[in-house]
């Protein structure tokens, strides 16, 4: 379930796969020479491991082609002679921290405790056996504890493949909980039936659940603090609701799809579903309904048009001038909001700043939106903000950028042709 570490040069998987990615890394262990240091592992990325997302044909769904895919030796599987094994005993620390993109001030309450994973494969297998099959098994317990700590079991069954270098894991079932602390996981990717829970009451009082099947999608948001949160729903023919917290008031908002949820709904979506489930862990494969795409296409680039230049300029110098830290707090956050609508202005304000502390206010700015930098990279690379059907789109349907897409176009075509899209057209 966790990370990889190297002990007299044996693999071991700690909690089997989950966050695999991190195995790539050099361990302490290659670095220095002293002891190996124990891997650490937040509740966000086992979220982002197990719940891989994308947006596809106007539909929001598991990512099936990329979950439980894993390497094998992420997995601590070896081939040794005639057997297959799998060997798992290890230690992770599990840190729980409150702390966000947005409130990295060090400070946010947070605790850690280490886990002990052991098991693996029962008696080794073949590597010549024509179904490749690899059932594994990984007790996982929190150490120092006693029956009131952390303990669960997790569960896999998947294949080898024939050169013995990755390992699919069809069906996955996990069983992590304590007093304040509960992960459930239930895979198949057979039947595409997806469940995961977790539940954290002490630090991040997040209570998370995401399910699939029969084509239909739930997922299900709260802050089991305050009851705030959403619920998403989508349909087998794709239509989808979304209900959220606003303050003391409910909002609902539907559509025939996601494309067009997203489009009418731009700033909504973003702020209380895209995100949030960002900061969970959950990640959405970067595509062009995304809001932090749309973004970065319009004004990633180039500057907006000149009002919304003298109103990020407007902002830029209320922190500049602010005669408190209060204020100067103040001005950092309305400018964060409104970073989206002028994200290269505002860029190139930072690089050009003299003063330091204007420096450093813009550059948490920037920092503030680690999606949006995420999406400049994919734009960039998949030329959007020089598409002109896509930015067209973005200027006829989504209200929240039409004013950056039009000034992208202008850019684009040379001129101007105002705020009617039907005088764009002729």
């Amino acid at each position: 379930m966790m990370q990889l570490q190297r002990r007299n040069g044996v693999v071991l998987a700690t909690l089997v796969m989950l966050v695999a990615q991190f195995a790539a890394r050099p361990s302490f262990a290659e670095t220095a020479p002293v002891a190996p240091a124990v891997p650490v592992l937040t509740p966000k990325d086992v979220i982002a491991w197990m719940a891989p997302m994308r947006i596809e044909n106007s539909r929001l769904s598991i990512d099936w082609g990329s979950v439980g895919l894993i390497a094998a030796r992420h997995a601590g599987i070896q081939v040794a002679g005639d057997r297959t094994v799998s060997s798992i005993d290890a230690d992770v620390k599990f840190v729980v921290s409150a702390a966000t993109a947005a409130n990295a001030t060090g400070n946010a309450p947070e605790f850690q405790i280490v886990l002990h994973a052991d098991g693996g494969s029962p008696a080794g297998r073949s590597p010549d056996d024509a179904a490749r099959d690899l059932p594994l098994s990984v007790r996982i317990v929190e150490k120092g504890a006693g029956t009131g700590g952390l303990r669960g079991e997790f569960s896999v069954h998947g294949k080898l493949s024939k050169s013995g270098e990755s390992y699919d894991a069809s069906e996955m079932k996990l069983n992590l909980d304590s007093s304040t602390c509960l992960a459930l996981f239930n895979l198949n990717r057979k039947t595409r039936e997806f469940r995961m829970k977790f539940k954290e009451d002490r630090i991040l009082k997040m209570d998370l659940s995401i399910s699939e099947s029969n084509n239909i999608l739930l997922i299900k948001m709260e802050n089991t603090d305050v009851g705030t949160g959403f619920d998403f729903s989508q349909k087998p023919n794709g239509e989808v609701e979304l209900s959220y917290s606003d303050g003391e008031n409910k909002r609902m908002i539907r559509a025939t799809g996601i494309h067009e949820l997203v489009q009418k709904n731009a700033a909504d979506m973003q702020l209380h579903f895209f995100r949030t489930l960002s900061e969970a862990g959950v990640n959405i494969a970067l595509c062009p309904d995304l809001p932090v795409v749309m973004a970065a296409a319009t004004t990633g680039f180039s500057d907006p048009l000149a009002a919304n230049v003298q109103r990020a300029d407007g902002l830029i110098k209320s922190i500049a001038e602010a005669e408190s830290p209060i204020t100067r707090a103040r001005a950092v956050t309305d400018l964060t909001r409104y970073y989206p609508q002028a994200i290269f202005h505002v860029t190139q304000a930072a690089e050009k700043a003299t003063d330091p502390n204007l420096k450093a206010a813009l550059q948490k700015v920037i920092s503030a939106h680690p999606g949006i930098a995420s999406a400049m990279r994919y734009v960039q690379f998949h030329k959007l903000q020089n598409d002109r059907e896509y930015l067209f789109d973005i200027f006829e349907h989504v209200p929240l950028f039409k004013d950056a897409a039009r000034a992208r176009l202008a850019i684009q075509l040379g001129k101007d042709f105002g705020d009617n899209p039907d005088d764009w057209k002729k």
